[in-house]
């Protein structure tokens, strides 16, 4: 692995080729040039960011290929960034690529005004490896982390100054980096961020999905230093090396961006959006989403999997327990839901029989 060593920071180089799928930036760090993919979309204003590392031998534009972000940044209007590693990997012990993502961080906030507390960082295999690695030397700079398909093989310590938002995501049979030994990793998380040791389970994931292979284990809220967080684990059954962008289960770049947006370096408080609020029942079915909910509701948005919105409904000064909301021309296929009640939040899906 590369050593340590301290980078400067001397900003954009140039920009280097430009399409629809964003443009490839040249970064200057200290004696070393660079880049990354970087998607902007338009009408951003102080956008969030998400930095998502390639795995090893592959690179930037083969993790844009398979994530699929762009759609998602659109609707949400924030910045997707996917790094080239140096010679296709990542630095795990030193701090070259702690710095390369400082650089980009800054140059985004100099050059689109992003905002500093909302960058989130992803990776899969040794982009994860690499994005446990930061959890303990950016948790001053980024506020949510979602590792794929990768953590630290010989084991690490946690001693980020505060605890860490963790979203993983990973295949039960993948052989590459084993499921196995996630746990190991994981608790020693849960331990430092003062989570509660009882986990949340929902399988299949998400509830109305009967043929979903995702379980999703909660653990939180987590509460240290003055700080709540939550770790999240989505377990891909039957599933292998791989980022899930299948329909039948969770698609892991709604998921990790619907895990990071609730966090903020500006804030100590974190909006619990559990899936599954208690008794909430969706239903879809012939252009219409449907609610059943023992609290009253006050709003209500529905998205298309790529984030597109469909319907926001707001109760106004007369929340209701049960409504239906046309969602135009959209007969079938899966749907976001971000429901707001009384007294809860939450995050799901649903499908059409």
């Amino acid at each position: 692995m590369r050593s340590s060593a301290k980078i400067a920071i001397l900003g954009l180089c140039a920009a280097g080729v430009v399409s629809a799928a964003g443009t490839t930036w040249n970064i200057k760090v200290g004696t070393a040039t660079r880049n990354a993919i970087v998607y902007v979309p338009s009408g951003i204003n102080s956008p969030a960011v998400v930095i998502q590392c390639h795995g090893m031998n592959q690179d930037a534009a083969y993790q844009q290929a398979q994530a699929k972000w762009e759609p998602i940044a659109d609707t949400a209007k924030f910045i997707v960034v996917f790094p080239n590693g140096n010679n296709k990997s990542w630095d795990l012990n030193g701090n070259s690529d702690v710095e390369f993502m400082k650089a980009i961080i800054d140059t985004l906030a100099k050059k689109h005004g992003a905002d500093r507390n909302r960058v989130y960082l992803s990776g899969f295999s040794m982009g994860g490896m690499f994005t446990y690695t930061a959890m303990n030397k950016m948790s001053d700079r980024i506020a949510a982390f979602a590792p794929t398909s990768g953590y630290p093989m010989g084991g690490m310590t946690p001693s980020s100054p505060v605890p860490v938002p963790i979203m993983h995501i990973h295949g039960t049979t993948d052989v590459v980096v084993r499921y196995s030994g996630i746990e190991a990793t994981l608790s020693k998380w849960r331990t430092w961020n003062g989570c509660p040791t009882a986990k949340t389970t929902i399988k299949p994931y998400p509830a109305n999905k009967s043929g979903s292979p995702t379980t999703r284990d909660y653990w939180g809220p987590c509460t240290k230093n003055g700080r709540t967080v939550e770790v999240v684990l989505l377990s891909n059954a039957n599933k292998g090396h791989w980022y899930s962008m299948d329909a039948a289960g969770a698609l892991s770049s709604v998921e990790i961006w619907n895990f990071s947006k609730k966090y903020s370096l500006a804030t100590a408080g974190v909006d619990p959006r559990l899936p599954g609020m208690k008794g909430l029942v969706p239903k879809f079915a012939d252009g219409v989403v449907s609610l059943r909910s023992p609290q009253a509701l006050r709003s209500v948005r529905v998205l298309d999997v790529q984030g597109k919105e469909l319907a926001n409904w707001q109760a106004g000064a007369q929340p209701r327990t049960e409504l239906s909301i046309p969602v135009g021309a959209v007969k079938s296929g899966v749907l976001l839901l971000d429901v707001v009640g009384t007294e809860d939040r939450s995050s799901l899906t649903v499908a059409a029989p």
